[in-house]
């Protein structure tokens, strides 16, 4: 096993322990519960694991900006459905009819009935958002992987 073979072996080691450790608490794992984990040095380990955080923030930071996305586009949607209440009292309003209990219940079962549509839409969008991050730190990991071949190889050139 050559140099680069060891250092990638030794990259794997640190992120799926730090992946564990972090998968179990919730927290980002210390360079010392890393290195323990996965048994690497601690120079190593400590790199590593600095780049392994900088990955993860990288990932924070374009889930907020799907947050971000999302919680307009809720908003927006809320808006609608306000305008949607409004329009049927003024329709009412305007025919010089007035909503009864009954009416009054359908309407507010129609717009719960489109509310909770919305919510399961917005739900699923933050599903998928978390199925591209997990794509998106593959493919990081990925590119990392082939930027290291690439150098390893132009160093034993």
């Amino acid at each position: 096993m050559n140099e680069y073979q060891e250092y990638q072996e030794r990259q794997q080691r640190v992120f799926s322990a730090a992946d564990a450790l972090y998968a179990k608490t919730g927290k980002m794992p210390t360079v010392h519960a890393v290195r323990k984990e996965c048994g690497v040095d601690m120079n190593t380990t400590c790199d590593l694991v600095r780049d392994w955080k900088e990955l993860k923030k990288s990932e924070a930071k374009l889930f907020d900006e799907n947050v971000a996305e999302l919680a307009s586009e809720i908003t927006h949607q809320r808006a609608k459905l306000e305008g949607f209440i409004l329009g049927l009292r003024l329709a009412a309003v305007r025919s010089g009819s007035t909503l009864d209990v009954e009416d009054r219940s359908k309407e507010m079962t129609d717009i719960l009935l489109m509310h909770d549509g919305i919510i399961a839409s917005e739900f699923s969008r933050f599903a998928d958002a978390e199925k591209t991050l997990d794509v998106y730190y593959e493919l990081s990991r990925g590119c990392r992987a082939a930027l290291s071949n690439a150098y390893m190889a132009l160093m034993d050139a």
